[in-house]
């Protein structure tokens, strides 16, 4: 009766380590995907700011400042 009791119990704690396990899976799963979107913004605004055209406006705006 005891030995029974004790692997119940054993299986309650096994159950909520397993949950707590999930969460934090989850919850490092949802910050990985944020902080990749956050690099996939910054990689599109340095790719946007290499583009011919703005290079190019870049490039007059020194020109005009250095006169």
């Amino acid at each position: 009766m005891i030995a029974r009791s004790k692997n119940i119990i054993n299986q309650g704690r096994r159950g909520q380590d397993h949950e707590a396990k999930n969460a934090a899976k989850k919850e490092y799963d949802d910050r990985a995907d944020a902080y990749k979107k956050a690099l996939d913004e910054i990689n599109n605004l340095n790719k946007q700011l290499d583009a011919p055209a703005l290079s190019g406006r870049r490039q007059n705006a020194e020109s005009q400042g250095a006169r």
